[in-house]
């Protein structure tokens, strides 16, 4: 859907109020701007790098071929919002394609937090794979019911039993009693089932296949050629991250596949008057602050990531080849991470500072990883 036929659909994400387009941009009353690059309005609270850019092909979503929602729940005249679209197209002129990254066929960037659509503009919401995403989807849900119609339907599918995936985030899994309890909540509950795509053996499936892949080509074919009772009993010999089956398991794979993740963490010196000028300042002034700290820890996993697929694409190599040419070593994984911390997650200055370092540091061992999968993927080394 074009921006003509959504603008009397929208609003200001961050105030509430009328939009109105002007000189390639998109204006509301009290003077809050927002682009509009290759067409697509970008509104979103705290506009950063990536919400303009298109994302590299190995960060877009693609789940499906293409979004056709049908008529069983959106009759012909309805509007439909595709949440958390990716790039999945969609031919249905009914169809308003959304998401935080400017992907081909987005029609709109924004944040599921902070609809910018109008109260009761909406027909059908529908999202897939896309909640777990979400860093705070309690608001979320606020926000889909807020622009739902009287009458208004919304399918939300999420993730339950599936380990780490995505970008740029993956915040929370949801068993099916949250899903019904806080997504559905005191709305009239029309169904409630596991999807096709999604039974217990895709669970299973899912998480053999993707531990296999971790493996050493020797490791997946001693335990391929064991009996699931024996690949069982050797598994729970030794569950700890000591064990032979976890063997080059790094910060990024156990992560991926752990059962719980624990954190510990320091309240800052001076935190509460600190904290008090920004409840002081409103909501609207302290989401760039906590937009700033979302992109820190995701920038913060995403460089364990690359370190990750650095070591994963020298393993592929080195089976394929036997040897390889020499190829410059990445820095070791908590020297980096602590090269690029930052001490102060109240100080926006700071957290830009450390979001630069991570930036370089991140394109470092891009580069050396591309080398890897050249390497990799060569006829010979």
């Amino acid at each position: 859907m074009d921006v003509a036929r959504m603008l009397p659909l929208l609003q200001c994400p961050r105030s509430g109020g009328s939009l109105a387009r002007e000189a390639g941009r998109l204006v509301s009353p009290a003077g809050e701007t927002y682009p509009l690059v290759n067409g697509k309005p970008i509104l979103v609270r705290t506009i950063l790098d990536w919400h303009l850019a298109p994302p590299p092909e190995s960060k877009i979503s693609r789940n499906i071929g293409e979004f056709a929602p049908g008529d069983r729940y959106a009759g012909p005249d309805a509007v439909i919002l595709h949440l958390g679209s990716g790039d999945v197209p969609s031919h249905d002129p009914r169809v308003i394609s959304m998401d935080v990254l400017p992907c081909p066929n987005v029609d709109i960037v924004c944040e599921a937090e902070a609809l910018p659509f109008r109260d009761a503009s909406i027909d059908y919401v529908e999202s897939g794979a896309v909640f777990e995403h979400l860093h705070d989807p309690w608001a979320a849900i606020a926000e889909v019911k807020r622009v739902l119609k009287p009458g208004g339907i919304l399918r939300i599918d999420t993730a339950f039993m599936q380990g780490y995936h995505g970008f740029p985030g993956h915040f929370y899994n949801m068993t099916p009693q949250a899903v019904e309890t806080h997504l559905a909540g005191d709305y009239e509950l029309l169904e409630s089932y596991v999807p096709e795509s999604s039974s217990p053996l895709m669970t299973v499936t899912m998480a053999i296949d993707r531990y296999l892949g971790y493996l050493t080509a020797d490791l997946q074919e001693r335990l391929l050629g064991m009996r699931l009772r024996d690949v069982l009993d050797e598994m729970r010999r030794d569950l700890s991250p000591a064990s032979p089956l976890l063997d080059g398991f790094d910060e990024y794979t156990s992560r991926c596949l752990a059962a719980s993740f624990a954190v510990v963490a320091r309240k800052p010196l001076e935190d509460e008057p600190r904290r008090a000028t920004l409840r002081q300042a409103g909501s609207a002034a302290a989401e760039p602050l906590r937009a700033l700290v979302r992109e820190y820890y995701t920038r913060r996993l995403e460089l364990m990531q690359r370190h990750h697929e650095i070591g994963y694409y020298h393993r592929k190599a080195r089976e394929k080849h036997g040897v390889s040419r020499p190829i410059r070593a990445a820095e070791a994984l908590p020297n980096l991470l602590d090269r690029c911390r930052c001490d102060d997650l109240l100080d926006a200055e700071a957290i830009r500072g450390s979001l630069r370092r991570f930036q370089v540091a991140e394109a470092d061992l891009r580069s050396i990883r591309d080398e890897w999968i050249a390497l990799y993927l060569a006829d010979k080394a």
